[in-house]
């Protein structure tokens, strides 16, 4: 091995000296998390990210080559599964869709646009953020105002961020230690006004499964990105496919369905959601389909959420959710996402059918119509340590595995 005593540097060690930004930011989480376990972990975690999103390492050509090199040793049946994978287009591809499903999200009222751990007169618990079972990270938290203490939750998907607020702790602690991947039966729902948005969007999902003659009814107005966190995002698409073409589809399909469309997450999100099969995101279906929600309920949070989101539309100058050619609005980001076409064909279906594009209320979906302004995309930071995609409009900065993200 050359290098380290006056030899050739060893060509990785090159690599890192190419773009010191990757050694900026490993010596960046180091200082800021202090030694330890969790913190070495993180750190080998970014500069193996980092270093394989670089050298593309196995490269293309090194599969290729080991195929080759087992149609020689008579293992032609192995080499063609090799030879199939040889091409990295489809891993380009999905880390395009998982990164770019949320940039073009308008930002609501009570979207967070900041790190929503930061200020606002908020005591942040030591114990640290913690994974959701719905991709989302939650922080708790307490504060006081006017003369009277509320127990915060603050809760951070990639397309929204809100603080939850509850007037005593035990309701506070039952409602945080429910979102664990861990948990299991029925989601607990608080009573609390207004209904948060995870409530909504999850209370939306229950209701298609429990009742799959509301998704035709419901979908035209929802747009995939309307479900602001990965699983729903996830559960939502699965539905959508197995819809295509007016099908009718069976709450029991979901999960097949679902695996299926996990294939496409990129291997950092799949990390985010347990792991291969991404076990966590069929946990949470499971907890969807025993959640008792009546039709009158999953409906009216339809409507809640479609008011949302046009309402926020509107107010940024954004058309409803998706890129509109007709604008003169580039859609390639959006091209790039099969849920966002088959939800399209969704609305063109029901508005040949019934003559206009939203039957949620039996009336016109508002948001439909295109405002002036273009769309101004956003930047979101995904939720480890280091790994950061930017879009031009900041979003809030999720935790990293060990705590607080730095400011690199």
């Amino acid at each position: 091995m050359n290098g380290g005593e006056g030899g050739e540097q060893w060509w990785l060690t090159r690599v890192l000296l190419e773009d010191p930004l990757i050694l900026n930011q490993a010596a960046a989480l180091a200082a800021a998390h202090g030694p330890g376990d969790g913190t070495r972990l993180a750190v080998r975690q970014l500069l193996d990210a980092r270093i394989r999103e670089i050298t593309r390492w196995p490269r293309d050509e090194d599969y290729a080559r080991i195929a080759a090199d087992l149609d020689h040793a008579g293992l032609g049946d192995k080499a063609d599964v090799l030879r199939q994978v040889a091409d990295g287009e489809l891993q380009d591809q999905a880390r395009d869709r998982w990164l770019h499903r949320y940039a073009y999200r308008a930002e609501a009222d009570r979207d967070i646009r900041t790190d929503p751990r930061a200020g606002d007169g908020i005591d942040w618990s030591d114990d640290g953020p913690v994974r959701g079972t719905d991709g989302a990270w939650y922080q708790h938290g307490y504060a006081e105002y006017r003369d009277r203490r509320w127990f915060i939750v603050a809760v951070q998907g990639r397309g929204f961020g809100e603080h939850v607020m509850f007037t005593s702790y035990e309701e506070q602690r039952r409602w945080l230690a429910d979102r664990g991947p861990t948990a299991t039966g029925e989601l607990v729902t608080p009573d609390l006004s207004p209904v948060p948005r995870v409530v909504l969007e999850e209370k939306i999902l229950a209701g298609m499964l429990a009742d799959p003659a509301m998704f035709a009814q419901a979908a035209v107005s929802l747009p995939p990105d309307s479900f602001t966190a990965d699983a729903r995002y996830e559960i939502y698409g699965a539905i959508l496919s197995l819809a295509d073409g007016g099908r009718q589809w069976y709450p029991g399909e979901v999960a097949g369905q679902l695996e299926r469309h996990t294939a496409w997450l990129p291997e950092r999100a799949l990390r985010d959601a347990g792991g291969n099969g991404a076990p966590w995101t069929h946990a949470y279906l499971r907890r969807l389909m025993d959640t008792p929600v009546s039709r009158a309920d999953a409906v009216a949070a339809a409507v809640a959420v479609a008011a949302e989101d046009t309402a926020a539309a509107e107010l940024n100058g954004w058309y409803h959710a998706v890129a509109d050619p007709v604008a003169g609005v580039a859609a390639s980001a959006w091209g790039k996402l099969p849920e966002t076409a088959l939800w399209r064909q969704q609305q063109a279906a029901q508005t040949a059918e019934h003559g206009t594009a939203g039957p949620v209320t039996g009336e016109g979906i508002p948001g439909t119509q295109t405002p002036p302004a273009a769309l101004r995309p956003r930047e979101f930071t995904a939720p480890d340590a280091g790994d950061r995609w930017s879009l031009p409009v900041r979003r809030p900065v999720p935790p990293g595995p060990d705590g607080p993200v730095p400011r690199l």
